[in-house]
């Protein structure tokens, strides 16, 4: 007969910084040590910085007081920055992610708006930028914001209390706050959250109107790069992006061979640490208000090569080819 693998998978569910439901993730990894078995610590395709949601020094805690020996420990994620010497970790990105973005069907560009901001849950810089582009940009941005404050599921991102924490000018917490009054933002229809695999894809024909999608990553805590939808919609509809994110995000894509836009606005702001990165983004965002819609289409066929290469680059890679990168750390 075949010999039974004693393996248990834990799914450990995570934001920025943060581990949700730990009691329950303590509970499970306790039982799999007292039945013996290796350990999966599966983190559902997500990308954070190990050490800075605080998995490292939970496991180190735990195996030092059962003697538990941490290389039966691996972790599934897909943040492709990961590495530890102690614990087995195993790094991918999402599969259905990738694929679905390399399926789309371009659409003929009709330029309306100079923003694109989509938004599923929140977190303090999504609040801050989206808020900024609701309160001075309203009508040059196409948005979704679907934090809904008074849903027990988006209570948790709201992000207003790490806004007032990391003491942020006071303008955007009123920003913030005629922000939510109007929220849930939406054009896209979604059932419950949170929003289903299979429909994060659906407003992919937004992008038709817009000219930059201002993509705010949900992970950009610690030493982290993660590839997802959020990354994959603008390059597979050939349009411009500026990206809050982990700080070298811009250098990563670039090691990769994707190009990007410093050509035609400030990129440096992603070199720094995220905190440092907002008002840079903002700043890129009031100097892009300025032109007029003619004035887009030009920028927009000067970048032709660019988004070129982008789409070609994605269509041309798998799954394989994200593997053994040298990131910059």
């Amino acid at each position: 007969s075949r010999r039974m693998v004693n393996v248990s998978t834990i799914l450990i569910q995570n934001g920025d910084g943060k581990i949700w439901y730990l009691e329950q993730v303590i509970i499970d990894i306790m039982q799999a040590i007292e039945k013996n078995q290796d350990i999966i610590l599966d983190l559902n395709y997500e990308g954070p910085c190990v050490e800075s949601i605080g998995l490292y020094k939970l496991l180190d805690k735990i195996c030092g007081s059962t003697g538990y020996n941490p290389s039966r420990i691996t972790i599934k994620l897909s943040n492709l920055k990961e590495s530890s010497n102690r614990y087995c970790i195993n790094t991918q990105i999402a599969d259905n992610w990738f694929s679905q973005a390399r399926s789309y069907r371009l659409l003929d560009k009709n330029i309306t708006k100079h923003f694109g901001h989509f938004i599923g849950h929140g977190n303090r810089f999504r609040l801050i930028i989206g808020s900024y582009l609701y309160k001075n940009y309203k009508f040059k941005t196409l948005q979704t914001y679907h934090c809904d404050p008074t849903n027990a599921y988006h209570r948790e991102f709201i992000g207003l209390e790490d806004l007032l924490f990391y003491k942020y000018d006071f303008q955007h917490f009123e920003n913030a706050c005629e922000l939510l009054k109007h929220t849930p933002l939406t054009f896209d229809t979604i059932d419950s959250y949170p929003i289903a695999e299979n429909t994060i894809f659906d407003i992919y024909g937004a992008y038709q109107h817009i000219f930059v999608d201002i993509v705010c990553q949900a992970y950009y805590s610690g030493n982290c790069f993660q590839l997802d939808e959020k990354i994959w919609r603008p390059i597979a509809m050939k349009t411009p992006f500026i990206v809050q994110g982990p700080q070298n995000f811009i250098k990563n894509l670039r090691e990769i061979g994707f190009k990007t836009f410093s050509q035609w606005w400030d990129e440096g702001y992603s070199e720094d640490p995220p905190d440092s990165q907002v008002i840079p983004i903002l700043e890129n965002i009031n100097q892009l208000a300025k032109l007029t819609i003619e004035e887009i289409h030009v920028l927009y066929k000067q970048m032709q090569p660019v988004l070129d290469h982008n789409y070609n680059l994605l269509m041309s890679l798998s799954i394989d080819d994200f593997q053994n990168l040298k990131l910059i750390k």
